[in-house]
């Protein structure tokens, strides 16, 4: 992401030589502002689940997310002026997903992921989740909210 204003949910991004989804301050333009990153799932990307520059950021939001990254790196950015975290839960040590090795996202039946998320109170909270079922209230984190099946590796028109 390199601009705002943006709304990026119900996302899965998965084993990225990167972040899951990073926030980029190209050439220090300062335009990271009203990003909002909300109910994506972020398995095994190498530099973090979601990254951020360090600073000249203005109104971002980072909003239950369900992270996995890989050892040693931060799941999520540091805490900072323009930047809100709030619901998000770290999966890397810790089993979410009901089956991530064969693309199933899925909370498992005790995952802590299940109705952890902030609740609804903004407008673009999604109510949907990544195969449109609808969210509860609070919500589960990530982009998948119940048993679904794994993800088909085919391409969505």
């Amino acid at each position: 992401m390199g601009g705002g204003p943006v709304i990026v949910r119900n996302n899965i991004a998965v084993s990225n030589e990167e972040a899951g989804i990073g926030l980029e301050d190209y050439k220090k333009r300062g335009l990271l502002r009203g990003v909002i990153v909300v109910n994506n799932t972020l398995y095994k990307n190498q530099t973090g689940a979601i990254t951020a520059p360090e600073n000249g950021i203005s109104g971002v939001v980072i909003a239950n997310n369900a992270g996995h990254g890989s050892l040693g790196s931060r799941t999520y950015p540091a805490a900072q002026t323009g930047l809100r975290l709030v619901g998000n839960v770290d999966c890397t040590a810790m089993a979410c997903f009901s089956n991530p090795e064969q693309r199933d996202f899925s909370p498992h039946a005790a995952s802590i992921l299940r109705s952890a998320g902030t609740p609804w109170a903004e407008a673009w909270m999604p109510r949907e989740d990544y195969f449109r079922a609808r969210r509860s209230n609070p919500p589960t984190v990530g982009a998948i909210e119940r048993p679904s099946p794994p993800l088909a590796l085919t391409p969505q028109p």
